[in-house]
């Protein structure tokens, strides 16, 4: 049993996000360059990615979450979307909420992703004990000590994603430090209808509507019980990033789709990712 949770068959696993992390860490390393390039923290055109997300939080994969556990009322799913072929099939069963995706028979450009799509209800249970509800959320499995970036100064995190509606998502990041426990720091984003450019943070949008939203990690906040912890404490540069994740909380009922499909930590300076042309290089 644990062995198959280290080493599944089907792909994925704690030891192979180990190993590819490390990998990829070691291939910067030996770039002559104070500021490396882009490291992948997840990409679901990898079928170890692809596989873990197709696991369930007790097998590993990523964890489902919302405000059942307090009485409320929203509730969510996740999927592995890999092919045009299932894209259309959603598309055809109504489960692509108001995404306007167009599709070609061709899966040589196909972007995989997940998709986690459910509905924001802000109501309050009768026998809850809050005075406020509405959310929902998923989270990445652990990087064990794997995402520990220390030397290489990664200031930014690129996340390509989608959505059916302009609403605010937050990307939670947790980092390992040298107490017990993890400390947690949130970020807010919102997924433009329109291209649109800064040196803070940069999006681009591709023809399939994926974006790539920047957001630099001096503009993430340390969070203890749903609350700003420390103003002035930021994630600092070479952190080590245990898990991620995204809420949604922005306490605006109905229906919701959200597509992911990579995440990368990044140099980003002067509007440029810096060093794009190396992330594949054989070295």
């Amino acid at each position: 049993m644990v062995w198959n949770r280290i080493f599944p068959k089907a792909g994925g696993g704690s030891a192979r996000r180990w190993l590819r992390i490390n990998e990829e860490k070691f291939k910067k390393r030996r770039v002559d360059r104070l500021l490396k390039g882009p490291i992948t923290l997840f990409d679901f055109s990898y079928n170890d990615d692809a596989a873990d997300a197709l696991r369930t939080a007790k097998d590993g994969g990523w964890r489902l979450s919302d405000d059942e556990v307090i009485g409320g009322y929203s509730s969510a799913n996740l999927k592995v979307i890999t092919s045009h072929e299932q894209l259309d099939q959603e598309s055809m069963n109504g489960s692509s909420g108001n995404l306007k995706v167009t599709s070609t028979n061709s899966n040589e450009s196909f972007r995989p992703f997940i998709r986690w799509q459910g509905k924001l209800d802000t109501r309050i249970g009768e026998t809850s004990k809050v005075d406020r509800s509405g959310f929902c959320a998923i989270k990445s499995p652990s990087f064990g000590s794997a995402a520990s970036f220390n030397g290489f100064g990664y200031n930014a995190m690129e996340v390509t994603c989608r959505a059916s509606s302009n609403r605010d998502f937050t990307i939670n990041v947790e980092i390992s430090n040298m107490m017990p426990g993890l400390e947690l720091y949130q970020n807010t984003f919102s997924i433009p209808e329109a291209w649109s450019e800064d040196n803070k943070r940069m999006i681009r949008v591709a023809p399939d509507g994926f974006v790539n939203i920047i957001t630099p990690l001096k503009e993430f906040q340390s969070i203890a019980r749903n609350r700003v912890k420390d103003l002035h404490k930021n994630i600092s540069l070479g952190a080590e990033v245990d898990s991620i994740g995204i809420i949604l909380k922005d306490r605006i009922n109905g229906n919701f789709t959200f597509d992911l499909a990579k995440v990368r930590l990044i140099n980003f300076y002067h509007g440029e990712i810096l060093g794009e042309e190396d992330e594949d290089a054989p070295y």
